[in-house]
């Protein structure tokens, strides 16, 4: 992704005296059109949507840059803002790339539950459905039920979006199978970090149709900017699909190279400060 562009910094409170000049300095020059509006407060840098609204969700949910011990303010604007376009470059990617099978309906269904924390991270309530109006709180469990309502074959993986524009992998992890047979259901679970702060955050569960006996598609590799980076010398046949399906050119070469249609379910996640 292309780097984003960011508006002249904003000094949150006129009368605060805290010296911002480092963190000014790491900042990359101000764009015509900006994607982002870092608020300069509470002694770091905050970072807006193009809006320009300081914390829309509450105390704190605007993503602020924490300095980690022996790193620069450069270094921690570099990290952040490379992990950001990652994420909302990728977010669009996906959004443009989606498409529904030729029935008008998603292949996949989704149902959540909700774990409420009972204390400290691990110890959770009786399962409740989700209401997105009520909102998550820090060491929250959420059960997402996914369900191959299709007639074919496809690959599912989970991505999680958080407030400070990363993208995080879920499921599948490690070696398991991620395919689900028309009529299988798979259980997928996540936990809301300890310390997490208010914001929006975004579930993104994504569905490849695929040959039973063929590769499998596992998309949670999409996460990690360096390993999207490394698509362009790879041969395998996840890569080749993808960069078909990212490609604009592909559907006009042919009908044979054009690629399987991806369905993308986008649940909003609103994390609150404690319990609701």
């Amino acid at each position: 992704p292309a780097p984003l562009t960011l508006a002249t910094p904003v000094l949150a409170d006129p009368d605060d005296a805290q010296d911002y000049r480092p963190w000014t300095a790491a900042l990359p020059p101000p764009g015509a059109t900006p994607d982002l509006v870092p608020i300069l407060t509470e002694g770091t840098v905050a970072f807006a949507g193009a809006d320009g609204v300081l914390d829309p969700e509450g105390p704190g949910s605007s993503p602020r840059i924490t300095l980690q011990p022996d790193e620069s303010p450069a270094e921690a604007v570099d990290q952040f803002l490379t992990l950001a376009a990652h994420g909302l470059h990728l977010r669009e990617v996906l959004s443009g790339a989606t498409g529904r099978s030729l029935t008008g309906t998603a292949p996949i269904t989704m149902t959540l539950d909700r774990r409420a924390s009972a204390g400290a991270c691990g110890e959770v309530g009786e399962p409740a459905p989700f209401d997105p109006d009520h909102g998550v709180a820090p060491c929250d469990q959420l059960w997402l039920t996914l369900t191959n309502t299709g007639g074919k074959t496809q690959d599912v993986s989970v991505l999680y979006f958080s407030a400070a524009y990363e993208v995080q992998p879920i499921w599948p992890a490690g070696n398991m199978s991620n395919r689900l047979a028309p009529g299988e259901s798979a259980r997928v679970g996540l936990q809301i970090e300890a310390g997490s702060t208010a914001g929006l955050e975004e579930i993104w569960v994504l569905a490849v149709p695929v040959d039973p006996d063929g590769p499998r598609v596992d998309l949670t590799r999409l996460a990690a900017p360096e390993m999207t980076r490394a698509y362009a010398g790879a041969s395998d046949e996840m890569t080749l699909w993808l960069e078909d399906r990212m490609d604009p050119e592909a559907a006009s070469r042919g009908f044979t190279l054009k690629p399987a249609p991806l369905s993308m379910i986008r649940q909003l996640v609103r994390l609150t400060s404690g319990s609701e």
